[in-house]
């Protein structure tokens, strides 16, 4: 079994040295800052065709990855907002091997949206329009799963900083698929 396990890391891991210089550590801690924009449109299919869109506030968030060898943990959350009720948080994990990767990603967006357009219908107030809604919040939840073809001369790692360092430069056809689910709230009161 063990065996097996060896023959599957090195098949998984196999860098041509020339083209990708391996990592010599097996911990590795980044910062990383990110934005995620989302935009959510609820419309009828009738023939007054009424449509309502929200998007959030952009707000800078700010985390962190530990990694060992493969795989990486990330948290992250936002500066700007102060209420625990109103706070995006991100959680992501990977694992990234020369040829194979998945991602799993969960975001939650709390209740920082704002009505960004309205299509035939009547708010009472057209002062409430481009204003914040904290009637909505957003849960995304996916993953992704790719293959590297190149793998031996190319190190998707290494565009991402994470753990080897392209030596040469040398392209990859990657192939995968991704799955994710959005879990809306919505409270119109």
């Amino acid at each position: 079994m063990v065996r097996t396990l060896e023959k599957i890391s090195e098949f998984l891991n196999n860098h041509d040295t020339n083209y990708v210089s391996l990592n010599r550590y097996n911990f590795t801690v980044m910062l990383q800052s990110n934005n995620l924009y989302e935009h959510y449109k609820l419309a009828s299919k009738e023939e007054d065709k009424q449509s309502l869109a929200f998007s959030p506030t952009m707000h800078a968030k700010l985390g962190g990855y530990f990694g060992y060898k493969w795989l990486l943990v990330g948290w992250s959350f936002d500066l700007a907002n102060k209420k625990e009720t109103e706070k995006r948080k991100e959680f992501s994990l990977s694992v990234n091997t020369a040829a194979l990767g998945f991602d799993f990603f969960h975001h939650k967006n709390g209740k920082n949206f704002k009505i960004s357009d309205i299509k035939n219908i009547d708010l009472g107030n057209s002062s409430d329009y481009n204003k914040k809604f904290t009637g909505m919040t957003a849960k995304v939840t996916g993953a992704d799963l790719y293959w590297i073809f190149n793998n031996k001369k190319y190190s998707y790692p290494a565009a991402f900083a994470q753990s080897t360092q392209q030596l040469k430069s040398a392209g990859s056809l990657i192939s995968g698929i991704s799955y994710s689910r959005h879990v809306l709230d919505l409270d119109t009161e």
